[in-house]
């Protein structure tokens, strides 16, 4: 209990040195695209999990405030795979077999960060973007399993990122997120951010 208040008077004091910053970070963690999601981009696909990496740069306004906006440029490179039905378009012949997907998105957002005052905060935020998928599917064909099949796809797509989580705070070295939400699909992660 002491620990943490005598931590939480030095925070307070640090922080009230600061009301703007930049940040620079890096995480990582599992990803995922359901069924329902692949059915929006591709006629029909099983679901597809792997995992997810990004850099992000952020700018923060009003530190010091009990609600402080953050505005992010996020870079992420996403890698999952999965086995089943597959078939692009309504006319194209059904494969079965395994898909691999890769995904590039960039996407600018704002993040807001509730009870800023404390160490530990909750934080919650929107973005868009754009983002570039390529698929590559390799098996038989379901009308004739004799007959080995592979198609590459390359997509463009709006990126829709609503990320939730919990943000520490080191005095004005680095933070710590804990991250989940919905970024073209589910994502849960972590994320260290330096200040600069």
């Amino acid at each position: 209990m002491v620990i943490l208040t005598t931590y939480n008077i030095g925070f307070a004091q640090k922080s009230n040195t600061v009301s703007s910053r930049w940040a620079l970070g890096v995480g990582g963690g599992w990803y995922g695209m359901p069924e329902e999601i692949m059915s929006k981009l591709v006629y029909e696909s099983p679901a597809l999990r792997g995992s997810t990496y990004f850099l992000k740069l952020s700018y923060e306004e009003g530190t010091k405030s009990f609600i402080s906006t953050v505005f992010q440029l996020s870079f992420v490179y996403e890698k999952m795979s999965g086995s089943g039905i597959w078939r692009y378009k309504k006319n194209w012949d059904s494969i079965k077999g395994s898909i691999d997907l890769t995904q590039y998105l960039m996407s600018i957002s704002t993040i807001f960060n509730f009870f800023n005052n404390l160490p530990l905060n909750p934080y919650f935020g929107i973005g868009l973007g754009l983002g570039k998928l390529d698929i590559f599917v390799k098996g038989q064909l379901v009308k004739d399993i004799e007959i080995e099949e592979q198609d590459e796809i390359g997509l463009y797509i709006p990126v829709l990122y609503i990320p939730i989580g919990l943000r520490l705070k080191v005095y004005d070295l680095f933070e710590i997120k804990v991250e989940t939400g919905f970024q073209n699909g589910f994502y849960m992660g972590g994320i260290l951010s330096i200040y600069l």
